[in-house]
């Protein structure tokens, strides 16, 4: 019984820290810098509504006449 629990947790262990190095390589392989596109706040230009004085992103599709 000692030895099938010793075999468990010596697989969950490696499964574990295997998981863990797996997620670290992902990590470091898509680290970098992104560039976000500029919001309502910074490029006034975008279609925007604003309720209560706070602007939000606003953009229409269809018809116009519906």
């Amino acid at each position: 019984m000692k030895k099938i629990l010793k075999i468990t947790g010596t697989l969950l262990l490696g499964l574990l820290t295997a998981l863990i190095l797996l997620s670290l390589t992902l990590f470091f392989m898509t680290k970098g810098d992104y560039s976000v596109p500029n919001t309502v706040e910074n490029d006034p230009s975008i279609p925007h509504i604003e309720i209560d004085n706070v602007v939000f992103h606003a953009e229409s599709f269809g018809n116009d006449t519906n």
